[in-house]
């Protein structure tokens, strides 16, 4: 999934304020996280492949918003 397609998913759906991915992951500010990864992809042009921390988070939380 490219980073322009990751950005109108997001734009796309209701987004909750906070968000516990697992135990050990809580996102308390989600507007925040996202503009946050986005900013650091952009920033250092991360490509939109696994290992990227950045790509891999946001990969990551929308697999949890979407299973919801």
């Amino acid at each position: 999934m490219s980073i322009e397609e990751l950005e109108a998913f997001f734009k796309d759906v209701d987004l909750p304020k906070s968000f516990r991915i697992s135990r050990g992951i809580n996102i308390v500010d989600v507007k925040l996280f996202l503009e946050t990864q986005f900013t650091v992809i952009k920033s250092y042009g991360i490509d939109s492949k696994p290992g990227a921390p950045c790509y891999d988070r946001l990969i990551e939380f929308k697999n949890a918003i979407s299973s919801d």
